[in-house]
């Protein structure tokens, strides 16, 4: 199937659409050489999908090659955006150490920005940064909060170390 015939059905009206099937064969012959061109002009138009599949794909995902500089820029750019997928694998980005070249104030912002959305991993990594003092300074106060806060969240860890503890607590002052 040509672009032109397949521009006559509802793929044409998001070019995002067209470039998600050609990545996976959805309709047409798996092309990843046009997916990442499609993909690319979606995303530098704005369209959020775009912009998240693109930070997937250049991660190195469904045979794409990686390129994980662009692919976190991409993600990153959606997440901010609010797409909710990009805002998960931000966060699983930033955990498996690919923002290696942010600086640590930068990577603050976007567990942030993950944390304020309502992400307990987020909340959990801000307190493990801030109250060891991962390249920033120490700040036990704030820290704290966003422990409480990833324990509300439900984050197990931060959970599990607040009863522990509360469990402490209790035998000290026996």
């Amino acid at each position: 199937m040509t672009n032109s015939s397949y521009c006559s059905s509802y793929f044409c009206l998001r070019p995002y659409l067209l470039a998600d099937a050609y990545a996976v064969g959805r309709g047409v012959p798996i092309d990843r050489k046009r997916a990442l061109v499609l993909f690319q002009s979606a995303a530098e138009a704005g369209e959020p999908d775009a912009q998240t599949d693109l930070g997937y794909y250049l991660m190195g995902n469904n045979g794409f090659a990686p390129d994980f500089e662009q692919g976190f820029k991409w993600t990153e750019a959606a997440a901010v955006g609010g797409h909710a997928v990009a805002l998960r694998n931000l966060a699983y980005y930033l955990t498996a150490g690919y923002s290696s070249s942010l600086d640590s104030r930068r990577t603050i912002q976007l567990w942030t920005l993950l944390a304020q959305r309502g992400s307990a991993l987020a909340m959990w990594s801000l307190w493990t940064i801030l109250s060891g003092g991962e390249g920033v300074p120490i700040d036990m106060p704030l820290a704290e909060s966003w422990l409480r806060k990833a324990a509300a969240a439900g984050h197990a860890d931060a959970v599990a170390l607040l009863t522990e503890r509360s469990i402490a607590e209790t035998f000290r002052s026996k």
